[in-house]
C-alpha cells in the first residue's frame, strides 16, 4: 500500500473530527460523547501518520502488516465516508440549520453505526485506532498483544462484509486511490438515499469559478518555488529553481491572490530574535499528490525569522483548504509539512509572531513571524476566512480575536444588505489602527468580511466626512475583502459605511475625531 493513502485516511480523520466540532457547539448535552469522539478521530489520524513515517523507514516492518491493512484502512475509509454522507446530509439545501437538524443527524449516525456493528462510532474507532496502534508495535519488532489482534480482526472483518461494495475493491498494493465516489454499495436496511453536498448559503460567501488560477508569489522575502517532490522520492530536495517572472501573476479567481497587494501603510512590529518553523512529521509527496488530485495552488509566502516558505492549497468543488509548509535546512535540502487548514487554529504568540496549533490536544504545529502588523492582520483574516467557506470547519469566536488589540469601537453597519459588525482595533505592540467589518451570523460569528488599515489615515481632517444621520464617507480607504463576491460599497472613489443606527454613526464619528488629537 502506498503510504499516501494512510495520509489521506489520516486527513479524512482530521476533516470528520472538526465538522463533529460543530454538533459539539449545537448539542452541549451531548458534549461527553462528542469530546470522546473528536479526540478519537484525531487520535486515529495520529496513529496513521505514525504508522506511515514506521512503513517508509521498514519495508520488513511492511511486509509483516500488510494483511492486516488490507483490512483495516478499507473499513476505516468506508466509516470516514459514511460519516462524511451524512455531513452532507445535514447541509442539503438548508439555508440555517436547526439545533433539532443537528440532533436528528447525530441521532441517525449514532443508530447507523450501531445497527451495522453493535458499537458506538466512538468505540469502533477506538477500536480501529488500538489495532493501528498495535501494528505500530509488529513494524517496530516489539511485543504485541496477540490474542487482541485475533480478536479484532475478526471484529473488523465482519464489519467489512457489511461494508463491502459489490464491485471488489483493487488490491491495495497496487491501486492507492481510495474508493470511486460512484461505486454501487449494497444498501443495508438503515441506510438512506443521501444528497450530494451542497454549500452553505452563507453571508457573503457564494460558489467560486472552478477554473484553476495560476499561482502568486507574495516575495514578503524571496521565495524560490516549491518543487513537486515524485511519489515514493526522499523527503529533501536541494533543487535550484527559481519562479520566472512568467510565473508571477495576479490573475486569478479566487479572493485570496489579491489580499496582499497594493498595500498602502507598513507598521513595523517590534524585532525579536523569534523564528519561523514548523514541527510535525515529514510529508514527502505530498506536493505532487495535491497536484495529481486538482489542488490549485492560491498562495504561497516566505515568512519572516527562518527559511520557513507556505503554500495554501485550495478546492474550488468543496471549497477546502491545505497548507503545505516547506523548511530549507541549513544544508540546504528541503523538507515538507503539511496539514488541512480545519484541523489547526491559529493565535497570537507573541509580539510579531502567529502560531498554528492542532485542534486536537493544541499542541504546537508551526511559528509564523511577521515583520509589519499589516501583514500579520492579513495572514490572521485569510486563514478565518478560508475556514469560514470550510463547513467541516467550526470556527470559535474567540479565535477571530488578535491578541494584543484593544477594540476601541464597536457597531453594526448595513452592507451590501446584509447586517456586520464594524468595530476598531488599536495593536499595543504597533499602535497599528484599523477597521474590521465581520459577520453576525451564528456559524460564522466575528468571522472578518474586510478589513482596512488606518494609522496613517486618523491624523488627517479631511479623510472622513459624515454624509447623513447614518452615513459616514471614508477617503482614501484601502479594503481588504475575504470573500469573493462582496464588493466595499463607494462612491466617488470614497468607501461608504451605513450604520444601522445614528448613534452608532456618532459614536464612530467622535471615536475618530478623539484618535485624531492623540499624538
Amino acid at each position: 500500500m502506498s503510504q499516501s493513502r494512510f495520509l489521506a485516511e489520516a486527513e479524512n480523520a482530521q476533516d470528520c473530527g472538526s465538522g463533529f466540532g460543530v454538533f459539539l457547539s449545537r448539542l452541549p448535552d451531548q458534549a461527553a460523547e462528542l469530546t470522546a469522539l473528536i479526540a478519537e478521530f484525531f487520535a486515529i489520524s495520529s496513529a496513521l501518520r505514525k504508522l506511515d513515517d514506521l512503513i517508509q523507514r521498514s519495508r520488513i516492518g511492511q511486509s509483516r502488516i500488510q494483511e492486516d491493512i488490507r483490512l483495516v484502512i478499507p473499513s476505516l475509509s468506508y466509516t470516514l465516508k459514511d460519516v462524511t454522507d451524512y455531513f452532507a446530509d445535514l447541509n442539503a439545501g438548508a439555508s440555517f440549520i436547526t439545533v433539532g437538524r443537528y440532533r436528528q443527524i447525530w441521532q441517525e449516525i449514532s443508530k447507523s453505526v450501531r445497527e451495522e456493528s453493535d458499537n458506538t462510532l466512538c468505540q469502533r474507532l477506538r477500536k480501529y485506532r488500538v489495532f493501528i496502534d498495535e501494528l505500530c508495535f509488529v513494524v517496530r519488532g516489539e511485543p504485541v498483544n496477540q490474542r487482541f489482534l485475533i480478536d479484532t480482526r475478526a471484529t473488523i472483518r465482519a464489519w467489512l462484509n457489511r461494508q463491502e461494495y459489490h464491485q471488489p475493491i483493487e488490491p491495495l498494493a497496487l491501486d492507492t486511490r481510495p474508493p470511486p465516489a460512484d461505486a454501487v454499495r449494497r444498501q443495508q436496511s438503515y441506510e438512506r438515499q443521501r444528497p450530494q453536498p451542497q454549500p452553505l448559503p452563507r453571508s457573503p460567501q457564494s460558489p467560486y469559478s472552478p477554473h484553476s488560477p495560476p499561482p502568486i508569489n507574495l516575495n514578503f522575502n524571496y521565495v524560490p518555488p516549491f518543487v513537486p517532490d515524485a511519489p515514493g522520492s526522499p523527503t529533501f530536495s536541494n533543487t535550484s529553481d527559481n519562479w520566472s517572472s512568467s510565473s508571477i501573476s495576479g490573475n486569478s479567481d479566487h479572493w485570496v491572490t489579491t489580499i496582499f497587494r497594493d498595500n498602502r501603510s507598513s507598521t513595523p512590529l517590534p524585532r525579536e530574535a523569534l523564528t519561523s518553523a514548523c514541527y510535525d512529521n515529514y510529508a514527502p509527496g505530498v506536493v505532487a499528490r495535491l497536484n495529481e488530485e486538482g489542488w490549485v495552488h492560491i498562495l504561497q509566502i516566505s515568512f519572516a525569522g527562518g527559511g520557513l516558505d507556505m503554500r495554501l492549497y485550495y478546492n474550488y468543488s468543496d471549497r477546502r483548504t491545505r497548507i503545505v509548509c516547506r523548511m530549507t535546512r541549513p544544508s540546504g535540502q528541503r523538507v515538507f509539512y503539511y496539514r488541512t487548514a480545519s484541523s489547526l487554529t491559529l493565535h497570537r504568540g507573541g509580539g510579531s509572531m502567529l502560531q498554528l496549533c492542532l485542534r486536537s490536544d493544541r499542541s504546537l504545529w508551526a511559528n509564523l513571524v511577521f515583520s509589519t502588523y499589516e501583514l500579520m492582520v492579513l495572514f490572521h483574516c485569510t486563514f478565518l476566512g478560508l475556514c469560514g467557506e470550510d463547513r467541516h470547519c467550526f470556527i470559535d469566536p474567540k479565535h477571530c480575536e488578535l491578541k494584543g488589540e484593544e477594540e476601541l469601537y464597536g457597531g453594526q453597519i448595513s452592507d451590501n444588505g446584509f447586517r456586520h459588525a464594524l468595530r476598531i482595533f488599536r495593536d499595543g505592540d504597533s499602535q497599528g489602527i484599523r477597521l474590521e467589518a465581520s459577520i453576525l451570523e451564528k456559524d460564522l460569528l466575528r468571522v472578518p468580511v474586510w478589513t482596512a488599515f488606518i494609522t496613517n489615515l486618523v491624523p488627517s481632517k479631511t479623510w472622513l466626512r459624515k454624509v447623513t444621520s447614518k452615513v459616514v464617507r471614508l477617503q482614501e480607504l484601502k479594503v481588504h475583502v475575504f470573500s469573493e463576491e462582496y464588493e466595499a460599497r463607494s462612491v466617488n472613489g470614497a468607501t461608504e459605511l451605513s450604520f444601522v443606527s445614528s448613534n452608532d454613526a456618532k459614536s464612530f464619528v467622535n471615536i475618530m475625531d478623539d484618535l485624531s488629537r492623540r499624538p
